[in-house]
């Protein structure tokens, strides 16, 4: 402070007595002392920096996948070392809580920069609120990402998200030692699944080791729902079908018959981790042979990464209904959002768009074993079950349908929280099962009554 005054005071001892000055030499004696003492100020008061220089940038970004900090820290190495814009990356292990706290942020300066979230319902939610950025620009930048992804991310002429935690299937992932012990491949129809999963029981091995609690209520609901109702599925997500229709109670008579015979468990079981960013237990039964299958999207496979199993493979879950003209196949998005209310705009706008780029999504697809959404990235990396599962993706020519997860209705009537409970608990008290439903139908009405079916 003290170098800033002395250098107020030399400037107007020299203007004094250059004030009655004339013509074009008085110009020129100003240019040239000004630019003396600017020179003087940097090498005697400031060094070889000005005072006012930025301070490098740091992005705040936000996750509901912990168990991947060290991949995302890895990767915005590559973005530091490119722009110098620092990104700080902070995992949730508690799902519902990082909901509750972005929706009540979202658009504000204390909500982070960047953060994961989920497309369908869960994005249009927080895009109402006028708390998101449009990044659209993001896409103008990266014409090798497909049309069809940027539109499941637009919503009302706007594109709130783009693509980060891939464009995924969920397959079932199984345990090529199980199923060889059993002489089984992966069946081609709905009565070879329900064979495997008897003989796999007989011979002491848990068909499934996922579990119901917590989020992953949805999970087989929404599988045999897509398999034996797909039009009706859709309609229902579009308020023109309801939670209590026969073709809901038939979904959950299949769920509870599996049941039944014992190929999910332990339905008390919660999917956890060892630690914040250990693999999930229910990696770990497969790995460990005491279960067959998992279900899961392709997300899954960095995590068998991570746990260094190999013996694994994938296929879809046939079609229930046999007459159905295509196999249906579950799709999710993992989007990236970004806060409207960020004190660094630019610099989103450089991570959005570099985050977009194939050469970061190369690297984070490498890192994760995940299929590029570029399409100028090379797939020649992916793993064998990977490759030959999209291949017969792309030949027969998929149905996809969103996610439950991402379809169904939230905001204050949340019909998808109330559905995921009672899936439980149907599970466990099939007696339930007309009451329960009449229960998220409530909900699913009232949603539909206030915001209209599309």
């Amino acid at each position: 402070m003290n170098d800033i005054l002395q250098e107020d005071k030399i400037m107007t001892k020299i203007m004094k007595k250059i004030k009655n000055k004339q013509g074009v030499h008085s110009s020129v004696i100003v240019m040239v002392i000004i630019a003396v003492v600017i020179v003087a100020g940097l090498s005697v008061g400031y060094g070889t920096t000005l005072s006012y220089a930025k301070e490098p940038v740091t992005l705040k970004f936000w996750n509901d996948k912990i168990g991947w900090t060290s991949v995302y820290e890895e990767l915005f190495k590559d973005f530091t070392e490119e722009t110098g814009i620092k990104v700080e990356v902070t995992g949730f292990y508690d799902i519902e809580g990082y909901i509750a706290t972005i929706k009540t942020l979202v658009g504000g300066r204390d909500c982070p920069d960047v953060f994961t979230w989920w497309s369908g319902k869960t994005m249009e939610g927080l895009a109402d609120t006028g708390g998101l950025m449009d990044v659209g620009f993001a896409y103008e930048a990266n014409p090798g990402v497909p049309k069809s992804a940027r539109d499941v991310l637009t919503y009302k002429g706007g594109a709130w998200a783009i693509p980060f935690m891939g464009v995924m299937t969920w397959p079932i992932v199984y345990d090529k030692g199980c199923f060889a012990e059993i002489g089984a491949e992966p069946p081609k129809t709905w009565d070879e699944f329900l064979d495997v999963c008897e003989k796999l029981k007989t011979a002491g091995i848990t068909p499934f080791a996922n579990g119901w609690a917590s989020w992953q209520g949805f999970i087989f609901p929404n599988e045999i729902a897509i398999r034996l109702y797909p039009d009706w599925y859709e309609k229902l997500n579009a308020g023109e079908a309801k939670y209590t229709d026969p073709e809901m109670k038939e979904v959950f008579q299949i769920i509870i018959d599996l049941n039944k015979e014992g190929y999910f468990g332990d339905p008390n079981y919660v999917l956890t981790l060892d630690s914040p960013t250990e693999v999930p237990t229910s990696i770990r039964m497969l790995a460990r042979q005491e279960a067959a299958m998992l279900y899961y999207g392709e997300w899954i496979t960095g995590f068998l990464k991570g746990e260094g199993y190999e013996d694994w493979g994938m296929f879809m879950l046939p079609n229930i209904d046999p007459t159905i003209e295509k196999q249906s196949c579950t799709l999710e998005i993992g989007p990236l959002l970004a806060n409207e209310g960020t004190m660094h705009p630019e610099e989103v706008k450089t991570l959005l768009v570099w985050m977009l780029s194939p050469e970061a999504i190369d690297r984070l697809c490498r890192m994760q074993g995940w299929v590029p959404w570029n399409e100028e990235c090379s797939k020649e990396y992916l793993p064998l079950a990977t490759r030959e599962l999209w291949d017969d993706l792309e030949a027969k020519g998929y149905r996809f349908l969103l996610r439950y997860w991402e379809a169904a209705p939230i905001k204050e009537f949340d019909v998808r929280g109330k559905f995921i409970s009672v899936a439980q608990e149907i599970l466990v008290h099939p007696e339930k099962l007309d009451t329960l439903l009449a229960e998220v139908q409530e909900a699913n009405k009232s949603y539909w009554e206030k915001y209209g079916s599309k």
